[in-house]
Parts: C-alpha cells; structure tokens; sequence
C-alpha cells in the first residue's frame, strides 16, 4: 500500500526571493584560498566556539522522516567545538599546487576533509585546471560555502538532507573559467567516488559505483552590483546504503551501518540518487547589501528492505534558503536566513507499514527555520556572532523551538600570499 509524506509549497520560496534579503557573501568564496598565488606554503586555522541555548530539541536533530542514516543526531544546546580546520596550502610552481585540510566537530574524530594535487593552465583569458584527491565538488558560492565555518551557526536543512552537510568526496574534478561577452563563465565536471569518505558516505552507500558530477557557473557585474547564478548536478547509483532503525536513544555516530544479509535493526536501500542544486546571488554596488537564495532536491528510487519488509521507495526532498546581509559598519554586520524543508515520499510492497515505521518515514514533518544574526569583528583575527532563531515541525499541531546562540570565530594564518 503507498504512504505518502506531505508536500509543502517551494514556489513561495521563489516569490520571498523577490521580496526578501539574503546573501551571497559566504565565509569562503574560494575553495582553494589557503593555496597561495606564488611560490610557498600557507598554514590556517580557523576555529568556532558556540553556545547554543534551547528549552527542548530542535525538530531537525536528526533529520526524522527524510530517510537518511537513522542517526539521532547531535543535540546542539550547550557549549561545543562547532567547527576547527587545520589547512595547509603549497604552490610549487605556478602549474602546481597542493592543499591538505584536517576538520573537527563537536566531540566527532578529527577528519581529513581536504587532501588534493592541482594542476592549471591558463592562456590569455582562458584558464583550466584539473584536480585529483579528496575535495569538495563545485556548487557555486552560495551552496558550497554555506554551514562550513559560516556567519550562521546551523547547517542549512536543505543541505543536510542532501549530502548530509558539507559534501566531501575523493575523486578528479576538471575546472574551465572564460571570460566571453562580457561575462565570466565557469564549468566544473567531476568523476567520485561513489563510495563517498569514512564519514561522509550519505547518500552513496558500500557498493556504489563512480558518480559524476557538473556545475556551471555565470557571473558578471554592471552599475548596480555583482551577480552570479549557478547550477549543479550529479547522479549516484546508489548499492547498500544502510539506514539505522530510528531511535531517540541510540548514540550519535557518521558511520553508515552495513547492509548485510542479517539486517540487524537496518533498512537497505539499493538505487538512483539524482543531486540538483539551483542558486543566484546578488551584491549590491551603491548599497552594503547583499541578496542570494539557493534551491537543492534529493530525488530517489529503488528497493527499500529490512527483515520485516521489502518494498519500491520513491522520494523527493526539496528544499532552500534565502539570507540577507547588511554592513552596518566597518565592523558590524547583521543577517536574516530563512529555509524551508519538505519531502514527498511513496512506498509500495509487501510490508510496507513496517517496513514505513522501521525507516521512520511516520515521523517525516515539513521543517522551517528562520534566524536573525548580528557579527561584530572585535580584532582582526577574532568575530563575535550573536542569533536568535525558531525552527517548526508543521505536523501533527506543530512543535516550536526557540534558540538564542553566542558564537566565537577564530582565525590565524602565516605563509606566503
């Protein structure tokens, strides 16, 4: 028998577009800043402390419904390492160059998020590059950046529910920039690993095979600001991915568990995986504003089982946000994001009320949550950030969450520039 999950309505985020603030400036617009432009290496590390108050969970811990890992999640309240990155950047000539990153969250193991060799080429205003190694493939600077060391301190729901956060993959990715007709014009093509990083799996699964992926890129500027639009695609073959058994009492772990033939307190799914990810951005020239928004989806199908259970699963997760930035001064810049989070899933087979509770698509909910930022730079190497935000679960009379947060920024940096 089908069990669907409610679909909201994404087009009433295209129309706040038109009439809201959001941002494209991100806290890294480049991928490879921490390489240096000459011969020489450069060391950074940046490190955010935060402290998050909420009188009960937030309803996206854990993401319930969407069909991910079945972890629980991490409870954000309380003081915690938000993020640390340890990079080093090495340019050995002007045609090559290496980048090597170590991240830590929380009270998670440290983890190489960044482990690449990079060649480039440029020829009058044609430029190219290939690189190999672990990296982040290319989404623009809206989606890219966003929840990574970011002004806001939770990582946008639509992202989450992608890619389970940042996406990081070991793989070759080909880079193309030309300048033409007055616009610069970018493209990105991209082989992975379809097996995904010791932690960063999702949505791959054990046995996948190698994914593409393709992100184009334009941008150009004129009397009333700089703009850029981008879009990104990438299709994964989906074999063995592991989902927990969902529970609020099991313990928090990035680890995907395996599909084997016992199930233990699994669900398997085996499928497609179809990534999409739409974003624009806009800077304005006589104002400090600065408008994007961003639009992602997550489409599957294929076989859903556990040991009570098999099934044809079909999913549609979409989601977005809109932010706003305004430098209020030299040192003093305010925020406002709001994001939305829907799903539209369909399962079909014998068992399929089991095996809908065993992958706790019952407990699915359209998400929203809106923040309010305000950062002031204290010192050139240190930022303090102030929000106020609420997320809601509209299911079932809907549940609130408030939250207050006080985030510290760090960063130091030596080498060549």
């Amino acid at each position: 028998m089908p069990i669907h999950s409610r679909n909201s309505r994404l087009p009433s985020l295209l129309l706040a577009a038109l009439l809201s603030l959001s941002s494209g400036a991100q806290a890294h617009d480049d991928e490879h800043a921490v390489v240096p432009d000459t011969a020489g290496g450069r060391l950074r590390a940046q490190v955010v402390l935060a402290q998050l108050n909420a009188s009960e969970l937030l309803p996206s811990q854990g993401l319930p419904g969407l069909l991910m890992r079945g972890d629980p999640g991490v409870d954000q309240r309380g003081g915690q390492l938000e993020h640390g990155v340890l990079a080093a950047g090495w340019r050995f000539n002007p045609a090559w160059s290496a980048e090597l990153a170590v991240g830590a969250h929380g009270r998670d193991p440290s983890h190489l998020e960044a482990a690449s060799l990079r060649w480039q080429q440029q020829r009058g205003a044609l430029a190219w590059s290939l690189a190999l190694g672990r990296q982040s493939p290319a989404q623009g600077p809206v989606i890219g950046p966003a929840g990574h060391l970011d002004r806001f301190g939770l990582m946008p729901l639509a992202k989450a529910a992608q890619t389970d956060g940042d996406w990081i993959a070991d793989g070759l990715q080909a880079s193309l920039q030309l300048p033409l007709a007055g616009l610069d014009w970018r493209a990105d093509l991209g082989l992975w690993s379809g097996r995904g990083v010791p932690g960063r799996m999702f949505p791959a699964g054990q046995d996948s095979p190698v994914a593409p992926s393709l992100h184009l890129g334009l941008s150009g500027d004129g009397a009333w600001g700089d703009w850029a639009l981008d879009a990104f695609a990438a299709d994964i073959q989906v074999r063995s991915r592991g989902s927990r058994f969902i529970s609020s009492s099991g313990a928090h772990s990035h680890q995907a568990p395996a599909c084997d033939t016992a199930l233990n307190q699994v669900v398997c799914f085996d499928g497609d995986a179809r990534l999409r990810g739409l974003s624009a951005q806009w800077r304005s020239a006589p104002l400090p504003l600065s408008v994007s928004a961003a639009l992602l989806w997550r489409n599957e199908s294929g076989d859903l089982q556990s040991r009570n259970g098999q099934g044809s699963y079909r999913g549609r997760n979409r989601g977005g946000w809109l932010q706003a930035l305004w430098q209020l001064a030299p040192a003093w810049e305010a925020g406002l994001r709001h994001e939305r989070l829907s799903a539209r899933q369909a399962l079909i087979g014998p068992g399929a009320n089991l095996l809908a509770l065993d992958a706790g698509l019952d407990r699915y909910a359209p998400l929203q949550r809106s923040s309010l930022m305000l950062a002031w730079r204290c010192a050139d190497q240190a930022t303090l950030y102030l929000e106020a935000g609420q997320e809601r679960a509209d299911a079932n009379g809907g549940q609130r969450s408030s939250y207050t947060a006080v985030r510290l920024a760090l960063s130091w940096e030596r080498g060549e520039h």
